[in-house]
């Protein structure tokens, strides 16, 4: 079986947790008996990460990195879509059996429905990563002012745009009901997000829930710290939308209190100012790899994202190190981490709320020991994930 993994970003220019679900899911299945012949298709990251007028770059004979749409309202592609396009050269002599899409975002429409004409035969799986069919802002059902959305009304899609944009609305709309039309099967990875697009218009026999791939743990993260003072990790992206100003506020209840706890936080920042404080500590940016190194070093994982997310991978890469999770009750979060269980969940945007969970977690340490052990039970085994895409990809095929 041959697979054409599709993304909005190579995970070796762009680490979100999209680009990571599609490479790790061509890694794993490339190194499989039968799917040696399978491929990945990228969106560059910024223009010159390709040769001066060139739409497509070959990374390796299975890889591919093309020149990025920057159209996120009607979704258009960037390269040539012809018989005679770099693109179309550049897959030919292939025989993908499923191309299993990760985003239409920065790699367009067009280019997906031109992948259907080049491979008729194959099945098109597309997993949904955010809410991008329901939310133009951004795709995280979260307006411009902050307030959470439930998506879907034209009118205020258009004030989060700025106004003036209902026309390429309009347009974005029946692009993406062809596309709809297009894919055979969709994939999304939590409850919640199927909810969202149940409500959007999605049909329910066209949905399934499966979790993304985590990272291949490299060591043993779980053995339990003995240090006096409750040491919390961030790990991940730095920007408005994960709510790190909020967990640096709670630390400074917390401390205020006489608390003793600090914050490791791990990940590129853009606002090193805000992480200069007392107990607050920026670790900087990680590799994949590092992950595993730096998650031994704390007891406690936070997440604090002001925003619908829609399944975390930390979360998973945090059960697998045996490692509880706080986290707001708000959309994947709150399904992901079963509270009084796996971890403990505090209300969405309430400093008092998530400093009283740090709080409880520094002075209860057998309640520590027991979301540490409920976090491990919960881990769902790598291979077990893969197991489960590849008996789908078998399925879509009869």
């Amino acid at each position: 079986m041959s697979v054409l993994y599709v993304s909005h970003g190579h995970p070796a220019f762009a680490k979100g947790g999209g680009e990571l679900a599609a490479w790790r899911l061509f890694e794993a299945f490339r190194s499989k008996p039968g799917f040696e012949d399978s491929g990945f298709l990228a969106a560059a990251s910024s223009p010159d990460q390709l040769p001066a007028g060139s739409e497509v770059l070959g990374l390796s004979p299975d890889e591919w990195l093309i020149k990025r749409s920057t159209s996120a309202i009607t979704h258009d592609t960037a390269v040539n879509l012809s018989s005679g396009g770099q693109l179309h050269q550049a897959l030919a002599g292939r025989c993908f059996q499923i191309i299993h899409l990760h985003h239409y975002l920065h790699v367009g429409i067009d280019l997906v429905l031109a992948l259907k004409r080049w491979f008729p035969k194959a099945k098109l799986l597309l997993t949904l990563h955010d809410y991008w069919g329901p939310c133009v802002y951004e795709g995280r059902l979260l307006r411009a002012s902050g307030e959470l959305c439930s998506g879907g009304d034209p009118e205020a899609c258009d004030q989060c745009l700025g106004g003036g944009r209902r026309g390429e609305l309009a347009v974005r709309q029946v692009r993406l009901q062809r596309l709809i039309l297009t894919i055979d099967h969709f994939i999304c990875p939590s409850y919640f997000l199927k909810s969202q697009y149940l409500r959007w218009g999605v049909s329910s026999d066209r949905l399934s829930v499966i979790e993304n791939l985590p990272a291949k743990k490299l060591l043993d993260a779980q053995k339990q710290r003995s240090q006096k003072e409750l040491v919390i990790g961030y790990f991940g992206q730095l920007n408005r939308w994960k709510g790190v100003d909020l967990l640096v506020e709670a630390v400074h209840v917390a401390r205020n209190q006489g608390i003793d706890l600090i914050l490791e936080i791990n990940g590129p920042s853009a606002d090193i100012q805000l992480l200069k404080s007392d107990g607050i500590f920026w670790n900087g940016r990680y590799e994949p790899e590092q992950l595993w190194e730096r998650m031994a070093r704390v007891d406690v994982v936070a997440m604090s994202s002001i925003w619908f997310e829609n399944s975390p991978m930390v979360i998973q890469e945090s059960y697998q190190c045996g490692k509880p999770v706080v986290a707001p009750d708000l959309g994947g979060m709150a399904e992901k981490v079963h509270d009084g269980r796996t971890g403990l969940l505090f209300v969405n945007g309430d400093v008092d709320s998530l400093a009283g969970k740090m709080i409880c977690l520094a002075q209860n340490r057998s309640l520590l020991a027991s979301l540490a052990k409920g976090a491990a039970y919960h881990a769902i085994p790598r291979q077990r994930l893969i197991n489960a895409h590849q008996r789908f990809y078998q399925r879509l095929l009869i």
